[in-house]
C-alpha cells in the first residue's frame, strides 16, 4: 500500500474524505490559470480561483471523479454569485482577463 492509499484508508476510518487535484491549464495557450486552491475560511470546502489570461472570451472545463457541489463566490469568499451546481463536470465561461472564484464541496 502506498502513502496515498494509506491516507485514504485513514480518512475513511474517520468518516472523512480527501481530494487529489490534477490541473491542466494552458493547452494550447495559457488561457485559464489556476491561481488558488485552498480550504475555505468560513466553510468546509475548497476554494478555486481561476483567471483568464489571454484577453479573450473563453471557456474552461472542470472535471472531478465524484459528484461535487460548485458555486461561484465573490473574491472575499463571503457571498454567492450564482446558483449551486452539482455534477462531475462543469463548463465555465470567462470574459477577457476575468477572475472567478468557486467553492467546491464533495457530495
Amino acid at each position: 500500500m502506498n502513502r496515498i492509499d494509506e491516507k485514504f484508508a485513514e480518512l475513511k476510518k474517520k468518516g472523512e474524505i480527501a481530494l487529489i487535484a490534477y490541473f491542466t491549464a494552458g493547452f494550447p495557450s495559457a488561457v485559464k490559470t489556476v491561481e488558488i486552491v485552498k480550504k475555505a475560511e468560513k466553510s468546509d470546502c475548497l476554494v478555486l480561483r481561476l483567471v483568464e489570461t489571454d484577453g479573450c472570451v473563453s471557456t474552461a472545463s472542470l472535471s472531478f471523479t465524484k459528484e461535487m457541489e460548485l458555486q461561484e463566490i465573490d473574491l472575499l469568499e463571503w457571498n454567492a454569485l450564482g446558483e449551486k451546481r452539482f455534477g462531475t463536470a462543469f463548463e465555465l465561461c470567462f470574459k477577457p482577463f476575468e477572475i472567478k472564484t468557486f467553492k467546491v464541496k464533495a457530495r
